[in-house]
């Protein structure tokens, strides 16, 4: 059997992994960004971690409004299997994805990691969980948020989504 490398925060936290606007993020398939993500995150290591890793060392503001739009590439890779999730479609689930708040984010992000990255009989690691449609994680943190802020208007609640507007300053920028 053979040991499959497990890659480092420091060697995630590049552009190649939060900058999908970039040359450097067509070095590597988003298969293989999921693969080595959750096997990092499947051995203890948080993406928070990661992405604030990559944040500390960057000043230029397109490079940190890029951000929210891999983590939202990643997910919709994910949770819709495979298949684009269009958010200028304002198709259901980009819209649900849209209205959470960064920490919401970045905690369904690590758990789509944890349910798709699978091992197989070899050894070897693949995206066999991205099979279906699968939106249990996004429920469950979708319902917390609700009874964590009952306050919360459904009004103020869907305006969130403005944040992803390209003319407006992303959820990263310092």
């Amino acid at each position: 059997m053979s040991r499959q490398f497990i890659p480092e925060a420091s060697h995630l936290a590049t552009r190649t992994y939060w900058d999908v606007f970039g040359a450097e993020s067509e070095s590597l398939d988003i298969s293989q960004k999921l693969i080595n993500l959750g096997l990092y995150v499947q051995n203890g290591g948080h993406v928070s971690d990661v992405v604030s890793l990559y944040v500390e060392g960057r000043d230029d503001e397109s490079q940190l409004d890029a951000v929210q739009w891999a983590i939202f590439h990643y997910l919709e890779y994910m949770v819709n299997a495979r298949e684009s999730l269009a958010p200028y479609r304002y198709s259901p689930t980009a819209l649900r994805i849209m209205r959470l708040e960064k920490d919401e984010l970045l905690e369904l992000l690590e758990k789509e990691l944890q349910r798709c990255v699978v091992r197989d009989f070899d050894g070897h690691y693949d995206l066999s969980g991205v099979s279906e449609y699968n939106d249990i994680n996004l429920d469950a943190i979708e319902r917390r948020h609700w009874r964590e802020h009952p306050e919360e208007s459904f009004v103020t609640y869907t305006g969130k989504t403005r944040r992803w507007d390209l003319s407006r300053p992303g959820m990263w920028r310092k």
